[in-house]
């Protein structure tokens, strides 16, 4: 999954094009909330950036090696996202398999709901969990299995991420239904984090370098990208190897 993919631009060897930078990019999204597209249908890279990054990185500071979870821990924070799933089919009367529970997240965000391959699993941040490890036990375990209800009651981009449907699984869990959690930036600095790959996409008039997430999406129909300048939608760099 993580694998370094090289991808090489076919640039004009006398008047190479100008590099640009995500800030002057449009984005274009279908199911964006209409609210945040002020009924244009976009919104500015911009804002879909920091729609995407509540927190901002800083530099490391020097600290030993972060502790991830111990076994005991770790069969806590699965028996509890187990008994939730149960608890969940009780309330809500529905049929809910168990889920793989893994312990392999990075980067700033605690826990995580997806769907791979056709097949639903939540992952959890140990670095996270091991710093904070009662408050995420009772929020974050809550908070993915929510996301796991959600996606069996209702067809896939019918609900917002965390909207009422949502929400309402929280309160039945007596959980809190945040969003996010308050981490600082400088508490979360030295723990292990994603390391981001950027592609090489192409306009009218420039390069642009555009990260993984936002490459995945294209690729998957997802959103398109314009160039602020040209207008024009983003296509990947052609290949000029031989």
């Amino acid at each position: 999954m993580n694998r370094t993919v090289t991808v090489r631009r076919s640039v004009p060897r006398t008047v190479p094009r100008p590099m640009c930078n995500w800030a002057s990019l449009i984005h274009r999204c279908p199911g964006m909330n209409s609210a945040m597209q002020g009924g244009s249908g976009r919104v500015t890279m911009k804002g879909a950036y920091f729609m995407e990054n509540n927190l901002t990185a800083s530099n490391a500071p020097t600290r030993p090696a972060p502790a991830g979870l111990d076994r005991s821990q770790e069969r806590r924070v699965i028996d509890r996202t187990h008994m939730l799933i149960q608890r969940a089919a009780s309330l809500f009367d529905m049929t809910l398999p168990p889920l793989p529970v893994h312990f392999n997240l990075k980067g700033r965000a605690a826990g995580m709901f997806r769907i791979r391959h056709g097949q639903a699993e939540i992952r959890y941040n140990p670095w996270i969990f091991a710093r904070w490890f009662e408050e995420n036990l009772a929020e974050t375990v809550p908070h993915e299995v929510a996301h796991y209800v959600i996606s069996r009651r209702h067809r896939s981009g019918t609900v917002r991420p965390h909207g009422p449907e949502w929400r309402a699984v929280m309160h039945a869990f007596g959980a809190a239904p945040r969003a996010t959690a308050a981490y600082r930036p400088e508490d979360i600095a030295d723990l292990p984090s994603r390391r981001m790959r950027y592609f090489d996409y192409v306009c009218g008039c420039a390069i642009h370098k555009v990260s993984g997430i936002r490459h995945n999406r294209m690729t998957r129909g997802m959103a398109e990208y314009f160039c602020r300048k040209c207008r024009l939608p983003l296509r990947p760099a052609p290949d000029d190897s031989p």
